[in-house]
């Protein structure tokens, strides 16, 4: 039985290698259904080899236990840089807060117009370069 157009015996990486070379199209037709451009496709002096060249279960195992130990790494990086970000957020706001209260006890309505609207500065001020810096370096790490 021929499946997609293809031989019995098939391998992925076979497919990807036919179409790497451009010998498989889709057809418009039949959204399911490959078609062969050539007969030379089939004759790939490689297809046969690529069943015998699959990968070594120890090594692939070491590769599995490296890359999950990296990806243990960057997203423990990720968490503690988006749990310090939120602090330092906490921290402006709470800046603000302390300037605000100095705005509630100032004897004067100058001054305290100066200290309601230094912590407007300090508290929006503060929590946007966070997240700005926050967003850069998640940039420079690769998070998004």
């Amino acid at each position: 039985m021929i499946a997609y157009g293809l031989p019995p015996v098939c391998h992925l990486a076979t497919i990807a290698d036919a179409w790497v070379e451009g010998s498989i199209i889709l057809s418009r037709r039949e959204p399911n259904a490959v078609k062969r451009r050539s007969r030379q496709a089939s004759l790939h002096p490689q297809t046969s080899t690529l069943l015998s060249r699959s990968m070594d279960p120890k090594i692939y195992k070491e590769l599995q236990a490296k890359r999950f130990a990296e990806h243990e790494a960057a997203e423990r990086d990720r968490r503690w840089a988006l749990i310090k970000s939120g602090l330092l957020c906490l921290m402006w706001a709470a800046i603000g807060l302390v300037c605000y209260a100095f705005a509630f006890h100032a004897s004067d309505e100058g001054w305290g117009q100066i200290f309601k609207w230094g912590a407007y500065l300090i508290t929006y001020g503060g929590v946007s370069w966070v997240l700005l810096r926050a967003y850069r370096q998640g940039e420079k790490r690769g998070d998004w």
